[in-house]
């Protein structure tokens, strides 16, 4: 018997590299879902050494925030936020997008819609 996905089960990981000026706005359209998840942060090794304090004076204890101890590239830092996840779904938010504030609740009834799917995903807006 499957079980129903719960927002309990997601983690929203925000890729970040030296962009300071954006990532702000999509760390705050993770928090700021319809049904709360986890979010982490993710940065791959930045040139910023100021970043990581720029991103927990704003955000504090609402999220966690993991320095990449070497660069992984991007493809290196998607696979660091499959092993930091600790969920059994994870959404990839890059530091220059943002979520809508119901992604959240459109994954869980997406979910109960199509619930033998291992992926989903959804339309950009410009």
């Amino acid at each position: 018997m499957k079980m129903d996905l719960s927002a309990a089960q997601i983690t929203i990981a925000v890729t970040v590299f030296n962009r300071r000026k954006y990532v702000k706005q999509a760390i705050a359209s993770a928090l700021d879902q319809t049904r709360p998840v986890r979010v982490i942060v993710v940065e791959d090794c930045g040139p910023d050494p100021g970043l990581e304090p720029f991103v927990r004076q704003e955000f504090g204890s609402r999220i966690e925030y993991i320095r990449n101890p070497r660069r992984r590239g991007l493809f290196g830092n998607w696979n660091a936020c499959l092993d930091y996840a600790g969920t059994p779904w994870l959404s990839i938010l890059h530091d220059d997008d943002h979520l809508a504030p119901g992604f959240i609740e459109a994954m869980l009834d997406l979910s109960r819609q199509a619930p033998d799917c291992g992926l989903y995903f959804g339309q950009t807006q410009h």
